[in-house]
């Protein structure tokens, strides 16, 4: 049996995607609040936080993961979803690359050899899907987004291989693509700025609207909604 898929659920950008509830919400939030040019800034009293959260109870939050990718790879996702980062995904992506032909013998072995560790020493990346809450820094070419959508393989793969031959080779491979998937608000709730702090944002007309959040769990075939070409080019 087929599961349904969610509702799309609100943008971020878009306020007249916004559940009525939330819009007042966070409308009368931004009339409490001192204003700031950073989202980062705001300054939000309890009954304002409270107030948004109770808005945001039952919704879905469309958000974006930025990464490039072989012409394979959308229907992938589309059947599994995204995958949490660990060592398997990247032995599963680089031996997927090397069976397209998309990598040679030699490649795949010091792709290998070079991996990202996924020890906490190069950061906290495992078991992680990343995800921003605007389009925007696709369409403003903003650096932050440059090395996910210019290099493929991700940073399990691509870390070490920034400056070298290999890493030209994988600037080469694939498409810049956005997958904008739903996530529960309740349960993803770490964003930075705060979800709370970033809806203000969007109804006070802040420019940067763009939260990191980082997400820790694969995301399901079924909350998966877009997989499109970035307007992002190198400039």
């Amino acid at each position: 049996m087929s599961i349904a898929p969610h509702a799309p659920g609100f943008t971020v950008d878009d306020l007249e995607t916004w559940p009525d509830a939330l819009f007042a919400a966070a409308a009368e939030a931004a009339q409490r609040v001192e204003p700031r040019e950073d989202a980062l800034d705001l300054e939000l009293d309890e009954l304002s936080l409270w107030e948004i959260r109770d808005a945001l109870h039952g919704t879905r939050v469309l958000v974006h993961h930025a990464t490039r990718l072989l012409p394979y790879e959308p229907e992938l996702i589309r059947q599994r979803g995204l995958r949490a980062l660990d060592s398997s995904l990247v032995d599963e992506k680089l031996d997927a690359a090397h069976a397209h032909g998309h990598l040679t013998d030699e490649e795949l072995d010091e792709l290998r050899e070079t991996r990202t560790l996924l020890d906490g020493t190069t950061g906290h990346r495992a078991g992680l899907v990343w995800a921003v809450s605007s389009i925007r820094p696709f369409l403003e070419h903003n650096p932050g987004v440059r090395p996910l959508l210019g290099t493929w393989g991700g940073e399990g793969i691509y870390w070490n291989h920034e400056h070298d031959q290999v890493g030209a080779k994988l600037r080469a491979l694939g498409e810049p693509m956005i997958v904008s998937f739903t996530s529960n608000p309740e349960v993803d709730t770490t964003w930075y700025p705060d979800i709370e702090k970033s809806l203000v944002a969007a109804s006070l007309g802040l420019a940067d609207l763009g939260a990191d959040i980082p997400i820790e769990h694969s995301i399901e075939p079924v909350d998966i909604v877009t997989i499109v070409p970035a307007t992002y080019r190198e400039v």
